[in-house]
């Protein structure tokens, strides 16, 4: 006999139990990543336009003019705007910071800032 264990030149071990492990972990990865995705739609479908401040526009004072429509999933609060130095900021509670990826990408794809203001001048 060769160096090893015996039945190994056979094939009679049995598989190594990583292959198990890695299909639980795939049916796990998928089935919370669908409950995210399902919650997050249930908000969306729920959720509102409502007016907020971009930063851009400003008073004389420095206090900013709600001068767009932004929509919000319902029970998330998420402002990004610009601050009175010019820097980006972010706004959020902590269901917002959860699904802020989704966000995101439902507000670039899906419902886009309005601006009314802009467009009655």
């Amino acid at each position: 006999m060769g160096i090893g264990v015996e039945g190994e030149q056979n094939g009679l071990l049995p598989k190594p139990a990583s292959a198990g492990r890695w299909r639980a972990l795939c049916k796990n990865v998928l089935i919370y990543a669908g409950s995210y995705l399902c919650c997050y739609a249930v908000l969306s479908a729920l959720g509102t336009y409502e007016w907020t401040f971009t930063g851009k526009m400003r008073y004389g004072g420095g206090l900013p003019v709600n001068d767009v429509r932004r929509w919000s999933p319902a029970w998330c609060q998420l402002k990004t705007f610009t601050s009175i130095d010019g820097s980006g900021k972010v706004d959020a509670d902590g269901l917002a910071l959860l699904f802020y990826p989704l966000i995101r990408l439902d507000r670039e794809f899906v419902h886009g800032d309005e601006f009314p203001l802009e467009s009655a001048q």
